[in-house]
């Protein structure tokens, strides 16, 4: 490894590097309910060619994206706990999410 790694032990890296970025087990129900009523959307995809950034499900002929945040990755206000471990990196890394979440809410109504 050529910089130092942002987990605090190689347990932890491997556990973080474990995670899904997509079709995790929320975003499946949500998926299957969405179907199962007939709606049809695009999967992982971005809502509008300017702005990259990608929902995790898009409603063409509405014009509406599904955001799907983890409460961990995007600092839930009912769930997320702090991380003891590199504490200092992991509230920075959720700060930026955060902020990154409100840029693209404003850039999507924007467009609207």
């Amino acid at each position: 490894m050529g910089s130092a790694s942002w987990a605090s032990s190689p347990a932890a890296r491997k556990v973080m590097q474990a995670n899904r970025r997509r079709d995790t087990s929320i975003e499946l129900t949500v998926r299957r309910n969405a179907h199962a009523r007939g709606m049809r959307y695009r999967v992982n995809a971005r809502p509008e060619r300017d702005i990259r950034r990608t929902a995790n499900m898009v409603f063409s002929a509405p014009r509406v994206a599904v955001f799907i945040d983890g409460c961990f990755w995007h600092g839930c206000e009912a769930h997320y706990t702090r991380p003891m471990s590199n504490a200092g990196y992991w509230s920075d890394k959720v700060e930026r999410n955060r902020q990154r979440d409100l840029e693209t809410s404003v850039s999507l109504l924007r467009e609207n």
